[in-house]
C-alpha cells in the first residue's frame, strides 16, 4: 500500500484537529514552525497542507496575522458536487428513489415547522399546478416548486440544497422521462398530500407523499 506523503499527513491533522473542535470557527492554528517542531516535517509539507486547506475554503491566511478557520457549513461546499453528479447519465428512476426518503421526511418536518407564509405558498403553486396542466414546461417547473417549499419549510438548509441539486439534474436531465407521465394522476396525488398538509396529519400526508413518488416510479417502469 503507497505510504502517505508527507503534506497529506499534515493536511489530516489540521483536518482532525478541526472535526474534533479542537480548533473552533475563527480561531487561528498553530503557527507553520510550531507545527513542522510537532509533527516532525518539513516546513514545505506544512506549507502545501494549509494551501490545500485554503483552496477549500476551509482555512483563511491573513497577511501577517496567521491562519484561522473559516464557518463551514456543509450546504455550502453542495453546489461544488452539482457539475460532478451532471456529468454522467442521469437515471430519473433512481432519483425517484432517493426522493421518496428525503420528500417523505421533508412531508413530516414542514408539517412541524413551517408557518401560514409558506402553506399559503404551497397552496397557490398547487392551484397554479391545476390551472397549467397542459403547459408542459410550466406544469413541470409548479410541480417541481411544489416539492421545494415542503422542503424549504422543513427548515434544515442540508435537506433543501440536496433537493436543489435533485431538481435541477432533473431539468438539465430527466425532463423527457418526466413528460411521459401525464400531469392528471399528478395533480390529483398532490392535492392529497396538500390536503393532509393542511390538516397537519403527518402520518397521512407521508403516505401520501410516499404513494405519489412510488407510483411515478411504477408507471415509468412500465413505460421503459
Amino acid at each position: 500500500m503507497k505510504e502517505k506523503r508527507t503534506s497529506d499527513r499534515v493536511f489530516d491533522h489540521i483536518k482532525e484537529r478541526i472535526i474534533d473542535k479542537t480548533w473552533q470557527p475563527g480561531d487561528k492554528i498553530t503557527p507553520e514552525l510550531h507545527l513542522v517542531e510537532e509533527l516532525g516535517v518539513s516546513r514545505m509539507s506544512v506549507r502545501e497542507a494549509i494551501e490545500k486547506l485554503v483552496a477549500m475554503n476551509i482555512l483563511t491566511k491573513k497577511r501577517g496575522g496567521g491562519t484561522f478557520v473559516n464557518e463551514i457549513k456543509p450546504s455550502d461546499y453542495m453546489d461544488e458536487l452539482l457539475p460532478l453528479l451532471m456529468i454522467g447519465k442521469i437515471d430519473y428512476s433512481q432519483v425517484l428513489e432517493f426522493r421518496s426518503a428525503i420528500d417523505v421526511l421533508a412531508t413530516r418536518l414542514f408539517i412541524e415547522r413551517a408557518d401560514d407564509t409558506l402553506l399559503g405558498d404551497l397552496k397557490k403553486c398547487y392551484r397554479e399546478m391545476v390551472e397549467n396542466k397542459d403547459d408542459r414546461d410550466k406544469f413541470f417547473e409548479l410541480d417541481m416548486e411544489f416539492h421545494k417549499i415542503i422542503c424549504k419549510g422543513a427548515e434544515n438548509p442540508i435537506l433543501y440544497k440536496v433537493i436543489e441539486m435533485i431538481f435541477s439534474i432533473m431539468k438539465a436531465e430527466a425532463g423527457d422521462e418526466y413528460h411521459k407521465l401525464t400531469p392528471d394522476e399528478r395533480i390529483a396525488e398532490h392535492g392529497k398530500i396538500l390536503t393532509a398538509i393542511k390538516d397537519r396529519d403527518i402520518e397521512l400526508a407521508q403516505l401520501y407523499m410516499k404513494r405519489h413518488l412510488e407510483r411515478t416510479l411504477k408507471d415509468l417502469e412500465k413505460l421503459n
